[in-house]
């Protein structure tokens, strides 16, 4: 076990935004700017999951779905 498995951990859950995509946006408390971003999405029989986490993160998650599923055959 990891360290800094050893505490609870409490992130702060945005409010889910659609448009073409689901997306939500989830912080960690206390952590300068550490941000989760999942985009999801469906096309045809499959769906596209992205998570994205780091420092700073805006729409990555959106946009690597984006880039994902403007490759997928129609």
């Amino acid at each position: 076990m990891l360290e800094e498995d050893t505490y609870p951990q409490f992130w702060t859950i945005g409010a889910t935004e659609r448009s073409d995509s689901l997306v939500v946006t989830s912080s960690l408390d206390g952590a300068a700017g550490y941000v989760c971003s999942r985009a999801t999405s469906d096309k045809t029989n499959l769906v596209i999951d992205v998570l994205v986490c780091s420092r700073g993160v805006t729409d990555e998650a959106e946009e690597i779905l984006h880039g994902i599923a403007s490759r997928l055959p129609v």
